[in-house]
C-alpha cells in the first residue's frame, strides 16, 4: 500500500486529479472498499476546483472533491473568501446580464 500511496500522492503533486481519483477508486475496488482512506490528508481541494481541465465535467469534479474531502483533504487553504468566491463562480457559472 505504501507504493500505491506514493503513486497517488505523486499524481496529486503534479495536478493529475482525474488519474489520482481513478487510482484510488481502482485500489478500493480491489481491496473491498478499504485502504487509502486518508490519502488526501494535507491536500486542499482548492487546486482541484481551479483545474481548467475538469471544468467541462462538473460531475467528475464533484466526485473528485467528494472523494478527497472524505479522505482527509481540507476545503480551503489561505483566504477562505477567495476560495468560496472561486467555488461559486465555477460551480454556478454566474451570468452577467448587463
Amino acid at each position: 500500500m505504501k507504493t500505491y500511496r506514493r503513486i497517488v500522492l505523486g499524481l496529486a503533486e503534479k495536478g493529475h486529479w482525474k488519474q489520482m481519483h481513478i487510482a484510488v477508486i481502482e485500489y478500493r475496488k480491489r481491496h473491498d472498499g478499504t485502504g487509502l482512506n486518508d490519502f488526501a490528508e494535507g491536500l486542499s481541494v482548492t487546486q482541484v476546483i481551479k483545474c481548467d481541465q475538469l471544468q467541462q465535467s462538473k460531475d467528475l469534479l464533484t466526485e473528485i472533491i467528494d472523494n478527497m474531502l472524505n479522505s482527509g483533504a481540507t476545503l480551503m487553504e489561505g483566504n477562505w473568501k477567495h476560495c468560496l468566491d472561486n467555488i461559486l463562480n465555477q460551480t454556478f457559472c454566474l451570468i452577467d446580464l448587463s
